[in-house]
């Protein structure tokens, strides 16, 4: 039978192996809730090969399981040769386990056992390739159909979550992508930033983004030397995500005093996570079509990043607030599924009854983590707007996070 596996009907196969057990087993149903299994959501780039973990919520006893798992065949490429049950389930004799990955869109799964095992939260792991072309976007992984043997031998139900593959742009990071060795030399300390972000590109002076990043360090006339902020905006040229803008006599400035806009802060936080596709459209009034911050804004739009106001704009041109800051920072980090350090205990502002309750949560995270501090006195400043140099800190000790 393990010899013909890849051209018998898994199900065929599944069946068979069922009234095997029943023969073979007392039928004695367990006690408890039904075994409940959970695909995990992971984000990567276009062109990398990601895996994605299928495991149960807690510790079962299982003979035996058949899984039928559909994904997007248009964006991935199920890889069979890194696609693998958890070692726990091999070195048995008289065993059966199979994964069949070509059928493009699925993934069928079988295992069966002469004995009963317990198995803890990893029962397989698919990996997928993350096609070249595949377009930004959250697709889901979802389990199709199930057969479950427990320990007992006895056909259970099983209560199952399906799963989310976010797909970022690029191809990798803006934070190795500087000469292909990565920001490391402009990451001398660990610290978390204090301070409140603005993004890059001023709307009628800024320059679009250099199709390749400088080699060195850039020179802002207007960043002085001994700037608490010239790190972080020296880092970020280095990387692409800011360029500043040329005056007329050529020389490249930032306008660190300058408040932060809207777009300036989408794009600066989206060209972060390399999460622009330039091929992405959007409907809000505002924002026009041949400019330099649309791809940023549409795709955080096609990404729930950003919802726009009622009246269908997006705001171009108006300072960002703080605590919208704190949200649109707040919902990439939950897109790329980063990890959030706990650098401050929790804290209470004397003005939280001002931060609007859609934002309250990201304003808390933010404080926590160290990423958007208060204002001083014990003030968050939810409305108030905030500089291209503080933006610049901010962004930057988010790559200092996801290194």
């Amino acid at each position: 039978m393990i010899k013909n596996l890849y051209t018998k009907n898994l199900k065929v196969i599944f069946a068979q192996i069922l009234s095997i057990i029943y023969i073979c087993m007392l039928p004695a149903v367990q006690a408890g809730s039904l075994p409940a299994l959970a695909i995990e959501t992971v984000s990567g780039y276009v062109g990398q090969t990601i895996k994605l973990d299928v495991g149960f919520t807690r510790e079962q006893s299982m003979s035996a399981i058949m899984l039928e798992i559909n994904y997007d065949s248009a964006q991935f490429i199920a890889s069979k040769a890194k696609t693998s049950f958890n070692k726990a389930l091999g070195g048995r004799s008289e065993e059966v386990v199979a994964l069949n990955t070509d059928i493009p869109g699925k993934v069928y799964a079988l295992y069966a056992g002469e004995e009963a095992v317990e198995i803890g939260s990893s029962l397989l792991t698919i990996a997928f390739e993350i096609k070249a072309g595949a377009r930004i976007g959250s697709y889901n992984i979802t389990i199709e159909n199930i057969q479950f043997i427990d320990g007992s031998g006895v056909e259970t139900d099983v209560e199952y979550e399906n799963g989310v593959i976010k797909i970022l742009k690029s191809d990798s990071s803006p934070t190795n992508r500087v000469g292909g060795k990565g920001i490391g030399a402009y990451l001398p300390s660990a610290g978390a930033a204090t301070a409140t972000p603005d993004p890059v590109e001023s709307p009628a002076v800024s320059s679009p983004p250099d199709e390749n990043p400088p080699e060195s360090k850039p020179v802002f006339t207007d960043v002085d030397e001994n700037s608490w902020a010239k790190e972080s905006i020296e880092a970020l040229a280095v990387i692409g995500v800011i360029n500043g803008m040329i005056d007329e006599n050529g020389e490249r400035y930032f306008s660190p005093d300058d408040i932060v806009t809207r777009e300036q802060f989408i794009r600066m936080l989206m060209a972060t996570f390399g999460m622009i596709d330039d091929d992405v459209t959007t409907d809000l009034t505002d924002v026009e079509k041949d400019s330099w911050y649309y791809g940023a804004v549409a795709s955080a739009q096609a990404l729930g990043i950003i919802k726009g106001y009622p009246d269908g704009s997006f705001g171009i041109g108006e300072a960002i607030s703080r605590q919208d800051m704190a949200v649109l920072t707040y919902r990439v980090i939950n897109y790329v599924n980063m990890s959030l350090p706990e650098v401050n205990e929790p804290n209470i502002f004397d003005d939280a009854r001002d931060i609007e309750a859609y934002a309250s949560e990201a304003v808390s995270q933010m404080q926590r983590s160290g990423i958007i501090n208060g204002v001083g006195d014990n003030r968050f400043a939810p409305f108030e707007s905030t500089t291209r140099a503080m933006a610049a800190k901010i962004i930057y000790s988010l790559i200092k996070l996801a290194q």
